[in-house]
């Protein structure tokens, strides 16, 4: 989405909020949208808690949108241990981890041998 590109989590959210007080009810596409954009401004704890709302929402999360949250990891310090957090909650989903989902937590987490642990 253009918010996702431009860093714009704020924007995104307006707009979520905005769809979410129509007849029309968030999808996947909506969902996985927000989620990254928040996830690329550092907004980490608001995409998580979005996945939270999906379950609300009778949206099945899917493993895009799990990829969006730990991509969102990429250069913090803490890396890591947020990127743990996600795999696990990935296989508590029951979703299958993709090849995009472990490059990207071997970008976060730094090693591939903290990864597949």
């Amino acid at each position: 989405s253009v918010c996702e590109r431009c860093c714009q989590w704020q924007a995104a959210m307006a707009v979520f909020a905005g769809l979410q007080k129509t007849q029309l009810l968030p999808n996947l596409i909506s969902f996985n949208s927000t989620v990254s954009a928040c996830s690329k401004d550092t907004q980490s704890s608001k995409a998580v808690a979005l996945i939270g709302s999906m379950k609300e929402q009778r949206v099945r999360a899917d493993v895009v949108s799990y990829n969006s949250i730990i991509s969102g990891h990429l250069g913090h310090v803490s890396a890591w241990q947020s990127t743990f957090k996600v795999l696990d909650n990935l296989k508590i989903a029951t979703l299958r981890a993709s090849s995009i989902t472990y490059n990207t937590a071997m970008s976060a987490a730094g090693s591939w041998e903290a990864v597949l642990g």
